[in-house]
């Protein structure tokens, strides 16, 4: 036998029987893991109206129309939807055409109404409060998403 083809087939030989003897490892995979389960959620007694335009102030509160996002090309917002009553809150001032806006992370919720009386008759009017816009997922409901 030729000595250039023997060391060749020596090694070829070599290279098979380690091969074989290899023994295989089971397959390692990263467990899965699920995402986080979110747990606050929007609050479901919020108002889609978001700020308000002051047009009378009282000693305790404010009186003010609900503003409309207007999607229609108008640059500002659209003031003149029902009225609401805005109790004072501390520190806090009000005058006449003052836009209220919902604080960051607040929204609107209607906790009451409030009677005004008129020249000529009443009116009665929501009472504005704002609230956490997130509210904690209530247990009964975690359970049921997993």
């Amino acid at each position: 036998m030729n000595t250039k083809l023997l060391i060749p087939a020596i090694l070829i030989a070599i290279m098979i029987a380690v091969s074989a003897c290899e023994t295989p490892q089971p397959h390692r995979s990263t467990p899965i893991k699920a995402p986080p389960q979110p747990t606050t959620m929007t609050n479901p007694d919020c108002e889609e109206v978001r700020q308000f335009r002051v047009f009378q102030v009282l000693d305790d509160f404010a009186l003010a129309y609900a503003c409309k996002n207007t999607s229609y090309g108008m640059p500002d917002t659209f003031c003149d939807g029902h009225t609401v009553f805005l109790p004072r809150e501390p520190g806090k001032i009000y005058y006449d055409d003052q836009i209220i806006k919902s604080p960051p992370g607040k929204c609107v919720v209607y906790v009451g109404t409030y009677r005004i009386e008129r020249r000529y008759d009443y009116k009665t009017v929501p009472v504005v409060k704002f609230v956490d816009a997130r509210i904690p997922i209530p247990p009964e409901t975690k359970d049921a998403t997993q």
